[in-house]
């Protein structure tokens, strides 16, 4: 149970593994990405508390959601019109308001400059993702609601004398009540791990919204809309590509006007999406307009865009979360640990960082970086620092045994019988794990066992091949005893 634990490292905001895990993913698995990445970046002698605290400030992770001060969503609908390609839409105008520069920390140094050039692209076409994946969510759910009222009815029909299927809503009250009960699970959040609570930041709070069936107007702009995309197919591809930008008409008072200030700019559309956005430096905001088909389900834009602010990044180095200073070691040398391993995303900062004395806790991150030499190295390290914890010693000859069998071949390879396979030896293999598959693969493919491994020798009882075993006897006899044995 000692072994098979999670340690602090002595701080509570680093989180490194140890005991049975951390051996597994080191030696076992040979994992590449690892459950707790860990990188030390040593500062040059010399340097002090403020060069440690500037560092800090260049890797901090900076999200377009901490910058935010308030955000509005605002729907509409735009009636038909041969500027919007699929004649009638839904139109979702998102407002984002900034905090003034002046009121971030001066040592982050933010700029306008930057959080637009981010909410351009970085933000938007993040969002046109999250759009496109939520509408197709919530298409998916909505069809295999619909499937099976549709086939029993199909089946009901031919029972009765091969009678069309219902299509009105008066004549299928159990469709009409099942169609209504889809509707209210509509917005039930389908990831496990957005049911218990959502994404919040800044006093945001999500809207929830229930819609009726629709009405006759509806299944005519339905109608309308299958026979424009049945046209669009036998057109082909190519005149797609030639259908005008969406228009702004119908967005609401903060359509058009709002978008075109501050030099605000079009997007193309993407396959059923139009978007449109803008900046107004003098206002401090950002605007960005997306049109869908009407026909497409409702969605809670305030919610995706929530999510897309959280997790877009403004400034940071990829890969790299946060970075706090540790003590300074002996001599006053200042380390800062960051959680998260980009080894050439730090480089360009070798003004303050020792990169010769870099170091982190992947191997195989290492071996990218620096060679196998640093990747056998680390290897040794890590798992003695393991044991080390637990004040168990281990002899750092074993430990650069099954590092240099790791590391041979001139990568890093499991130790397991995937990372065995590579051994010319049979009998080696056999006597590791898996006997019998081995047995049968080295039968198919004729293999031949040398005898220069320990195993193989050991498997056949001879003498293994190191320390005394490596030599042979040669006896030096005189011309007399040589003749005396040749008369024998």
């Amino acid at each position: 149970m000692t072994l098979n634990t999670f340690h602090m490292a002595g701080r509570g905001e680093a989180n490194v593994t140890l005991g049975i895990p951390r051996l597994r993913e080191i030696l076992m698995t040979a994992a590449a990405s690892i459950k707790t990445p860990v990188m030390t970046l040593p500062l040059h002698p010399g340097l002090g508390p403020e060069a440690a605290a500037d560092l800090a400030v260049r890797l901090k992770r900076i999200r377009l959601a901490e910058a935010l001060r308030s955000m509005h969503v605002e729907e509409n609908v735009i009636a038909r019109t041969n500027a919007v390609a699929f004649g009638r839409g839904r139109v979702y105008t998102v407002r984002m308001q900034f905090h003034h520069v002046e009121l971030y920390p001066a040592e982050l140094d933010v700029r306008w400059e930057e959080i637009a050039g981010c909410f351009q692209r970085e933000f938007v076409p993040k969002l046109q993702a999250a759009v496109k994946a939520a509408i197709k969510r919530a298409s998916s759910l909505g069809a295999k609601s619909i499937a099976a009222p549709v086939a029993a009815a199909r089946v009901g029909g031919a029972e009765e004398g091969g009678a069309a299927p219902l299509t009105s809503e008066e004549a299928a009250p159990k469709r009409r009540r099942r169609s209504e009960k889809d509707d209210e699970d509509e917005n039930a959040e389908e990831d496990e791990q957005y049911q218990e609570g959502k994404l919040r930041f800044a006093g945001g709070r999500g809207e929830q919204a229930t819609y009726g069936a629709g009405d006759e107007e509806d299944a005519e702009i339905q109608r309308q809309i299958d026979q424009e995309a049945r046209r669009r197919q036998e057109e082909g591809s190519d005149d797609e590509d030639e259908q005008p930008v969406a228009a702004d008409e119908g967005e609401g008072e903060e359509g058009e006007g709002s978008l075109a200030r501050g030099g605000g700019s079009k997007m193309g559309k993407g396959p059923g999406l139009e978007t449109g956005m803008g900046v107004d430096e003098a206002a401090l905001a950002c605007e960005v307009a997306i049109t869908v088909p009407l026909d497409c389900p409702k969605l809670l834009m305030r919610e995706i865009v929530e999510k897309v602010a959280a997790e877009t990044i403004m400034r940071g180095v990829p890969g790299v979360s946060k970075s706090y200073t540790l003590e300074a070691g002996p001599g006053g040398a200042q380390t800062l640990q960051t959680d998260g391993i980009n080894i050439r995303g730090v480089w360009p900062h070798q003004d303050l960082i020792d990169c010769n004395r870099l170091s982190t806790n992947n191997p195989a991150a290492m071996l990218a970086a620096y060679g196998v030499e640093a990747c056998r190295a680390t290897i040794v390290r890590e798992v003695s620092s393991v044991f080390g914890a637990y004040g168990i010693g281990v002899d750092p000859r074993h430990l650069s045994l099954i590092a240099d069998f790791m590391t041979h071949l001139g990568g890093y390879r499991a130790c397991n019988r995937i990372g065995i396979e590579a051994c010319t030896s049979p009998f080696l293999k056999i006597s590791f794990e898996t006997a019998a598959s081995f047995l049968v693969s080295a039968t198919l493919h004729g293999d031949v066992d040398s005898l220069t491994s320990p195993a193989a020798r050991i498997v056949l009882g001879r003498p293994v091949g190191v320390g005394t075993g490596c030599l042979d006897l040669v006896q030096n006899m005189g011309a007399a005893a040589q003749a005396a044995q040749v008369a024998c």
